[in-house]
């Protein structure tokens, strides 16, 4: 039945995802951001919401 191959296919992804240990790979950039004081906050936290690493 479709509801059998579904759950089949669900159970076997999740223990193949579970034998497989992935992990998630993201981008990574360097860049400098020159905003006027008034908005260095704003920057910086819409950065960080994004995981951000803000140096100096």
């Amino acid at each position: 039945t479709e509801t059998g191959l579904k759950a089949a296919a669900q159970k076997g992804l999740s223990e193949a995802a579970r034998k497989g240990k992935p992990t998630l790979l993201e981008p990574i950039m360097s860049l400098e951001i020159i905003v006027p004081s008034d908005y260095a906050g704003q920057v910086i936290g819409g950065l960080q919401q994004k995981r951000g690493k803000v140096e100096g």
